[in-house]
Order: structure tokens, then C-alpha cells, then sequence
């Protein structure tokens, strides 16, 4: 599984050529009936939300869901910056989740649950994104979605453990990350957890047709990185997503 520091070094080169060519995407209004998403991430200083936000403007019905990550997490303070851009993603429809690596169970719940207040207080993000998360200790990241989704009950954990997770996690979060590697897989390991809240994420290499429609006939939610996310414009429209 990749570390934050390895996510934001590749996110930083390449992201905002990656999602400039999503707007040239028609995705098909079925795409949206079945709930599949985009989970992007949108690190960098300059990392192509407008871009983004034109995407959503004209594919209304897609889930979208921004990613931020202000200073390799919540940082110390608020940015307007960042601010700014949390609001404009919100206007436009896109769900933002704030950054939080976990350390693999590793930092303290009370630290991360200090995190999260930050994010609700600073950019009001619409929930948070788990990463380096353990796979054997779901009653940890239980104890964390109940705090993140205490401020209105409407937010989105999402978690990537970047590998199948035991049936425990189920309700552990709300959109679970399985696969995390250079290719999408040829086959999910759900144990018993509904495709209504897998996602897998590929940072590497472009997929063909058949392995993308494999994919998203088998989880709800793709994480858009950077190394194929500019061709995805071409993939969707032909891919049928929903079927």
C-alpha cells in the first residue's frame, strides 16, 4: 500500500493533466443510477478542481468525490486557500473527504479524531478519507466513522486498507478501498461486504475497456489516480459502466 508522502509525489506531477481530459467525457446517465463514483484526489496546490468542477457541471448525474490534503493532512491551521477550494467543489455537487493517514491503527483514535474536528471546522468537508488503514482492527475504524459522523450523520469514511478486509469492516465505513496497485484487478475479494461500498484504486499503467468494465461490475467506486485518470474521458463513454 502506498504511503501519503508516495500518493502526494505522483498526485503532485501528474494530476492536473490527468483530470483536464475528464470533462471531454459524456458518461451515460446509467453510470449514476447504479451509485458507481469517481474518487479523485486533488493534492497539489494547483491539482485541476476546476477542471474537475467543470466535469460534474456537465455529467450531473456521477458521483463525485474530491479528496484533500492540505499539508500531508489537516495541518496546523486553516487555509483559505484550501477553503476556497472546498467551497467551490461543494457548489458545484462534489463531495470532499479530508486526508488522514492512520498509520495502520498506529496513531492514537484521539489524535485522528482531533484531525477530523479540524477538517469539520476549518473547511467543512463532507466527511473523511482513511488512509493506511490496518486490516485487523475494525473496532479502531469503528470507533472513528462513529466520530466522523457524528457532526450531521451524512458524512462519507471512506477507508484503504489497499487489500480485501475481514466481514467486520462492513460497518467500519461507508466506502472501502480492496485493491490499491499498478492494475485494476481481474476480481474482487469481498468477503460478504456489499459491492455498494468497494472502490479499487490503480496508479499505474492505462487499463484496457475489458478490465475497467470488470472492475465497476464489481465495486461501486473507482479512485481516479493519476497514471490512467486521463484517459478515463474515453474508457467511460465506452465502457457502460451500470450494466
Amino acid at each position: 500500500m502506498r504511503s501519503n508522502k508516495a500518493i502526494i509525489a505522483t498526485t503532485a506531477i501528474a494530476v492536473a493533466l490527468a483530470v483536464a481530459a475528464l470533462p471531454t467525457a459524456v458518461l451515460k446517465p446509467a453510470y449514476a443510477d447504479k451509485g458507481n463514483g469517481l474518487i479523485v484526489p486533488v493534492y497539489g496546490w494547483d491539482a485541476g478542481w476546476s477542471e474537475l468542477i467543470h466535469a460534474k457541471k456537465e455529467n450531473p448525474g456521477t458521483k463525485i468525490i474530491a479528496i484533500i490534503n492540505p499539508a500531508s493532512g489537516v495541518g496546523g491551521g486553516r487555509d483559505s486557500h484550501w477553503s476556497n477550494v472546498v467551497n467551490d467543489l461543494q457548489h458545484a455537487g462534489i463531495r470532499v473527504v479530508g486526508y488522514i493517514a492512520t498509520s495502520y491503527a498506529g496513531r492514537s483514535i484521539s489524535d485522528i479524531e482531533n484531525d477530523i474536528h479540524h477538517y469539520y471546522e476549518w473547511y467543512g468537508v463532507n466527511g473523511i478519507f482513511l488512509d493506511e488503514v490496518s486490516p485487523g482492527n475494525a473496532d479502531y475504524y469503528k470507533t472513528l466513522r462513529h466520530y466522523a459522523e457524528k457532526p450531521h450523520g451524512t458524512q462519507d469514511v471512506v477507508l484503504n486498507p489497499g487489500a480485501p478486509v475481514p466481514s467486520s469492516y462492513k460497518d467500519a465505513g461507508d466506502i472501502i478501498i480492496v485493491h490499491e496497485n499498478a492494475w485494476l484487478p481481474s476480481g474482487i475479494t469481498s468477503n460478504g461486504i456489499s459491492e455498494s461500498k468497494l472502490g479499487v484504486l490503480s496508479h499505474g499503467g492505462i487499463p484496457s475497456e475489458s478490465d475497467f468494465q470488470k472492475a465497476t461490475d464489481e465495486v461501486n467506486y473507482v479512485y481516479s489516480a493519476p497514471d490512467w485518470l486521463h484517459v478515463a474521458s474515453n474508457i467511460l463513454d465506452q465502457a457502460n459502466w451500470a450494466n
